[in-house]
């Protein structure tokens, strides 16, 4: 029988209805072809038999279909009726997707000047290698800072003294931060602590640090030091190089 074809009809029993598999079914007061294409919709089969005239149950069709799927004579399945309990475990998914969307973006506002420090005043890079010696640097308003880290050459893992001493500028707080140029290690910015002033030698910095290997050798580290003169924050970058030897 092919799509097309409209199937036998099926002689009625004694109460007005039919037997299909032994049991009773209501005839559906539609005309043949109405009912035949009613059955094609919903069950997705061209070839009903006896279903034509009865009842449709979805469980009875022989070859189920996906609800949308395109069917023959170029209707489509009748989209499924949905569960409310199905319907309200979907939302509480979405409702539960957004909060954490909103979560993760909110933590990386929060999170976004700690990765990249918040500066007023971005000075050039110096030429000077703090791995070799102690470096010089010019700050705004006729500051100057004497930067050093030890031991010399720079290790990996293992604690190094971090000194800066200022001279002919106001400092509030000073930190340095660590950043691989070409690879990210990593959040890495110890605070200096202020150590006892001398007289006539300007506020002095010290503090400790430590810095990860890299599996593939030698490493070049980018050291910013962040100075807080209470009226803005100045950043001097140096650049040296761990585990070239």
């Amino acid at each position: 029988m092919t799509a097309s074809s409209p199937p036998p009809p099926v002689p009625p029993d004694d109460k007005g209805g039919f037997s299909i598999a032994g049991a009773s079914v209501v005839v559906l007061p539609v005309r043949h072809d109405a009912a035949a294409a009613m059955c094609r919709t919903l069950c997705g089969d061209a070839d009903c038999d006896n279903l034509t005239y009865a009842k449709i149950i979805r469980s009875a069709c022989r070859r189920p279909v996906r609800p949308g799927s395109p069917l023959p004579g170029g209707s489509r399945a009748l989209p499924p009726i949905n569960n409310p309990q199905t319907m309200i475990r979907n939302l509480a998914l979405d409702a539960a997707l957004l909060l954490g969307l909103a979560v993760v973006g909110f933590a990386g506002y929060k999170l976004a000047p700690l990765l990249e420090p918040r500066t007023d005043i971005a000075l050039p890079l110096s030429t000077c290698d703090l791995a070799r010696q102690t470096c010089t640097a010019s700050l705004a308003d006729g500051g100057e800072v004497e930067l050093s880290i030890e031991p010399r050459p720079i290790p990996a893992l293992k604690p190094l003294l971090v000194k800066a001493n200022f001279s002919g500028i106001e400092v509030r707080k000073a930190e340095i931060d660590f950043a691989g140029t070409e690879m990210k290690m990593g959040y890495n910015r110890p605070q200096l602590a202020r150590q006892a002033e001398r007289e006539g030698s300007g506020s002095r910095f010290a503090g400790n640090a430590n810095l990860p290997v890299c599996i593939t050798g030698g490493m070049e580290w980018e050291a910013t030091l962040l100075v807080d003169t209470g009226k803005a924050v100045i950043a001097q970058p140096f650049r040296f190089v761990v585990g070239s030897d």
